[in-house]
């Protein structure tokens, strides 16, 4: 995809959050938009740090990658809106805390089962007795806990 194609599907992409989450005129007109807390047109030295894909990491990334990541976008926005609406549980109720699915590397639209079998995956991986990062098993432990304790969002 070239650098001018990726921009105008940026744009779009935030485009479409405003129709979605402005639709009824529930989001407060100074509300931050999840977009910016995913993307920027920006070049990188005048793009806030905080970006969680920068322009520059979009365009090295393959088409499947590239849809994940566009996918999680939406799912964040469909739960963002969710969340202004008052609504406690998207669609079927398995929509998760997108902080959780992003760390253990799953889709917006994981089932549990597939949040259970990676959690083991990981916990294998991050174990100190394996020698793991203690920081990051403390940390999938702590998301894992509000996943199994029926915490959703």
């Amino acid at each position: 995809m070239f650098d001018i194609d990726l921009k105008q599907k940026l744009r779009d992409l935030k485009r479409a959050e405003q129709r979605m989450r402005c639709r009824y005129l529930t989001m407060h007109p100074n509300a931050p938009l999840v977009w910016n807390a995913y993307f920027s047109t920006k070049s990188p030295a005048e793009a806030p740090t905080s970006i969680k894909y920068p322009f520059t990491h979009l365009c090295t990334l393959d088409r499947d990658a590239r849809r994940r990541v566009f996918e999680e976008f939406m799912c964040a926005v469909f739960l963002q809106h969710a969340q202004e609406e008052g609504f406690a549980v998207i669609m079927t109720g398995l929509v998760y805390q997108p902080e959780l699915l992003s760390f253990m590397g799953l889709p917006p639209y994981a089932t549990p089962e597939e949040i259970k079998k990676r959690f083991r995956e990981l916990a294998h991986q991050f174990h100190p007795d394996k020698g793991g990062d203690s920081e990051k098993m403390i940390r999938l432990l702590e998301l894992y806990e509000q996943f199994s304790s029926k915490k959703r969002v």
